[in-house]
């Protein structure tokens, strides 16, 4: 009786690590698709677009059954259909400037100083 009620508490433990962990925000591009979420270049940084588990969904009757995320740590956008959430999977990288468009810019500066006299 004793190691039943053991097996039974930890069946539930697992179970809801298990849940938590995979409905949480994604932060690679495997977890995306593992969520069924769909991966997307937007401007040259690979973003993830993977639904939203609505509130009645998320107790652990439906764990592992329902893909998605809980938490979203990007952008938000709701449809018809339900909501999504948009997450950077990368950081944006910056922006090269050429010598000739630093030229151009300090040019500009000049000019607006010139201007302003």
């Amino acid at each position: 009786m004793g190691m039943s009620r053991f097996v039974a508490i930890a069946a539930g433990a697992v179970m809801a690590i298990s849940f938590s962990t995979t409905a949480s925000a994604v932060a690679s591009e495997g977890q995306c698709i593992n969520q069924d979420g769909t991966v997307m270049d937007i401007q040259g940084v690979k973003h993830c677009f993977v639904p939203i588990i609505p509130e009645e969904f998320q107790g652990e009757e439906y764990a592992n059954e329902i893909k998605g995320v809980i938490d979203c740590t990007g952008k938000v956008t709701k449809t018809s259909i339900g909501d999504f959430c948009l997450v950077a999977l990368e950081a944006k990288p910056a922006a090269a400037t050429t010598p000739a468009a630093s030229s151009q810019i300090n040019d500009a500066i000049v000019l607006s100083a010139d201007d302003a006299n």
